[in-house]
């Protein structure tokens, strides 16, 4: 079939790739590499060009993310599905700072892993209601911060709300699509007015806030 999208499958573990293979045979998806590690999974997507990159955060005990950033360079096309482990909403987020199309666990079923897939390859987000929606939604916040923070800026909200989903300043950069050093002022500005020591504190107060719970509001 012509028609099929092309798909690179990168894990480390051969029974999953097994079983992903077996979910996509018959439907409009043809597996043409399987990569282990980092290294083969830059060099696949770069010689295949697939439409779709379905891989781990985690790959051979490294994370994916610096393969992410440099994907637009490999294949410009590709579009990343990860298929992870980790509930933990870093990880969602830094997902989506570093471009990937999806989030899903590996306990989603195997309809929900088609219906993903089929999503990025039309270029379709995610549905509302979704971790990866709902994350983003969050991500993307400006305000709805208790009126009792002095003086913050919209910018300087949402950039809380990134450390406390425990993004590095280039991951905040690339998110709200600022330079580095605007990202790092935000930063220190908004620990400056939550009167902290450092990231981490700003981190804990907005956790403990509740400030990344998409339905909070001041």
């Amino acid at each position: 079939m012509t028609n099929r999208a092309s798909v690179v499958l990168a894990f480390d573990h051969p029974v999953l790739r097994a079983g992903l293979k077996a979910i996509l045979m018959g439907e409009p998806f043809e597996v043409v590499a399987e990569s282990t590690n980092l290294v083969e999974m830059a060099a696949d997507c770069r010689t295949f060009q697939p439409q779709l990159l379905v891989t781990d955060n985690i790959l051979d005990s490294k994370d994916v993310f610096d393969i992410l950033a440099q994907l637009p360079g490999l294949s410009p096309s590709t579009r990343t599905v990860i298929l992870s482990v980790a509930p933990e909403p870093i990880w969602i987020a830094r997902s989506i700072a570093w471009g990937a199309h999806d989030f899903l666990l590996r306990s989603a079923s195997r309809e929900e892993i088609l219906t993903s897939l089929q999503r990025a390859r039309d270029g379709i987000r995610p549905p509302e209601g979704s971790r990866w929606a709902k994350t983003l939604a969050s991500m993307q916040r400006r305000t709805d911060f208790p009126k009792t923070i002095p003086a913050m800026t919209g910018r300087e909200m949402q950039t809380v709300r990134l450390l406390a989903f425990g993004l590095s300043n280039q991951e905040i950069a690339r998110t709200i699509q600022v330079k580095l050093e605007t990202a790092k002022e935000h930063v220190l500005n908004a620990m400056r007015k939550l009167d902290v020591a450092d990231r981490t504190q700003a981190a804990v107060l907005a956790i403990q806030n509740g400030w990344l719970n998409e339905s909070n509001k001041s």
